[in-house]
């Protein structure tokens, strides 16, 4: 009798822990401290979130056209 070789699915799942939720208002108080070019860093405190948070709301800001690229770049 042959057997199935069937590998299990174990997914390594990136920024698992990271928070992603973001309420709009805090949405949008990234968007105006971003065009005002404040620092990621400073953005991280004004909104009490770490880097890598905050490093994620850009991508999804810039990804859907909200924001623009910065001369500076994000820092």
């Amino acid at each position: 009798m042959k057997r199935n070789n069937i590998i299990p699915f174990n997914p390594y799942i990136a920024l698992s822990d990271v928070n992603m939720d973001w309420e709009h208002k805090d949405v949008e108080k990234f968007e105006t401290l971003w065009k005002e070019g404040i620092s990621l860093k400073e953005i991280a405190r004004k909104l009490k979130r770490t880097h890598d948070e905050v490093g994620v709301i850009i991508m999804d800001r810039a990804r859907k056209g909200k924001i623009k690229p910065r001369k500076n770049g994000i820092w």
